[in-house]
């Protein structure tokens, strides 16, 4: 049981250095950014009627799910009316 305390102080000492290493700055990545990022305006929005519907959903998949909510409704009403 010595050995607790000991595992507890290497896991908060490790939880410690990885809440520092979050907080440290990441010189790579600000350095791959130059000036020209900065002053780049926004970039245009696509226009909602362009972007592709959803695909079909599988056959009988719909069927299925409003069966299987028909039966939940009717189990639901079942059991509120049991006192």
């Amino acid at each position: 049981m010595r050995d607790r305390p000991q595992m507890i102080r290497i896991v908060l000492m490790a939880a410690t250095c990885v809440c520092l290493t979050a907080c440290a700055p990441r010189p790579v990545v600000k350095a791959a950014e130059s000036a020209a990022v900065a002053q780049a305006p926004y970039p245009m929005l696509l226009p909602f009627e362009t972007l592709t519907p959803p695909p079909a959903p599988p056959p009988g998949l719909v069927e299925g799910l409003l069966a299987e909510g028909a039966a939940l409704r009717a189990a639901a009403t079942g059991q509120q009316s049991q006192p």
